[in-house]
């Protein structure tokens, strides 16, 4: 299930509990859900079924009757009092103290400009040198194997030297080419998380 379609289902559950209660245990969830797929990388789907249902969430929620709020770290809402809950004004100066936050990795995204852009096109030339070795090995080999065996009739001594170096190559390929496919593709998530994590609304 995407998040979207839990919190919709979250929201309409939740009919008959006060607003304030309601708005509450929604940010708590909301909060809870991005701050697990940041921590841990989990996908959506995978952050919401690791909760409990949502029924026995409702079911929960309404038998309490303090406030909730979200505590990083945390695994099931934290229950406070009253007097700890932040008043409106407290939490419109947390959200603006957020947006600013977001406002920053925008900044250094264009301040950074002459420091990352060679390093990821460093990077982006890395993967591309990667993927044709990979592609590059195996080809060669299953060449040289074939260049081999056409030589063994002229000088069988040239032609056993390049079959044997044909063989050793492709046996070499089926040992790199997936490590140099893992590589590559480990710089190209770097890549995306760095995109992700400047460009991550709030």
């Amino acid at each position: 299930m995407r998040k979207r379609e839990f919190m919709r289902r979250l929201r309409s559950e939740l009919d008959g509990m006060s607003e304030d209660k309601k708005e509450d245990l929604l940010a708590y969830y909301d909060e809870l859900i991005e701050d697990t797929i940041d921590r841990t990388g989990e996908t959506e789907e995978e952050v919401i079924a690791g909760l409990d249902s949502i029924e026995s969430i409702v079911k929960k929620a309404k038998g309490q009757d303090k406030k909730i709020k979200y505590e990083e770290e945390s695994v099931e809402p934290e229950v406070v009092e009253v007097e700890d809950v932040p008043s409106k004004k407290e939490k419109k100066s947390k959200e603006e103290k957020k947006g600013g936050l977001h406002v920053g990795r925008i900044v250094f995204f264009f301040v950074g400009i002459p420091i990352w852009v060679p390093i990821f096109w460093v990077l982006i030339w890395l993967i591309v040198t990667l993927y044709c070795i990979a592609i590059a090995l195996p080809i060669a080999g299953a060449l040289s194997i074939v260049y081999g065996v056409m030589t063994f009739f002229k000088n069988f001594t040239w032609g056993a030297f390049y079959f044997g170096v044909g063989c050793a190559v492709v046996g070499l390929s089926f040992i790199l080419t997936p490590l140099i496919i893992k590589f590559a593709n480990l710089f190209g998530k770097l890549i995306g998380v760095w995109f992700k994590w400047v460009f991550r609304r709030k």
